[in-house]
Parts: C-alpha cells; structure tokens; sequence
C-alpha cells in the first residue's frame, strides 16, 4: 500500500514523525512507549524542539516497519528540496 504524504509535509517541515504515527494509529504516548520514552519525548521531535539521533531515527524507522508500514530514513526525515538544490 502506498501512502501520500501531505503536500505540506509538517508545520516545521523537519520531519513526517506524526505523519506516520498518525498512519500507525498510535497516540504520541503509545509510540513513546514502543521506543522507551516519554510521551513529551515525542512531542518534541514532532514539534521540531528536540531533533533525534541517528539511533532512534533508526528504531522510529523499525517501530513504523514492525507496523507495516514500510518506510526509510528519508522517507521519515524528507530532505528540503530548497536545501538540497543549494
């Protein structure tokens, strides 16, 4: 199954976090849970005031996978397409 993002993507632009959690059916608690956080852990990511290391970008990619819903470091943390063409 293939999943649309939002044409635009998030409020900040960092990252689809809650777009996937969304698709997942998990509340910000029930993710944080997954990966052994707090729920205000998530929200910050989601919310752009926390940025995450490359170990949990990984286990946020393998907890949305283990759900079955097949997605990459990219896909989850999408490059600026201005940034990128700089």
């Amino acid at each position: 199954m293939t999943y649309i993002m939002p044409l635009t993507m998030t409020e900040n632009g960092m990252n689809q976090i809650k777009f996937y959690r969304k698709k997942a059916g998990l509340t910000q608690g029930g993710l944080a849970e997954k990966l052994g956080f707090e729920q205000s852990t998530i929200s910050n990511y989601e919310n752009g005031r926390r940025m995450p290391e490359l170990d949990v970008c990984r286990s946020l990619v393998a907890v949305f996978c283990d759900l079955g819903i097949e997605i990459g470091l990219d896909d989850l943390f999408p490059v600026d397409q201005e940034t990128d063409a700089a």
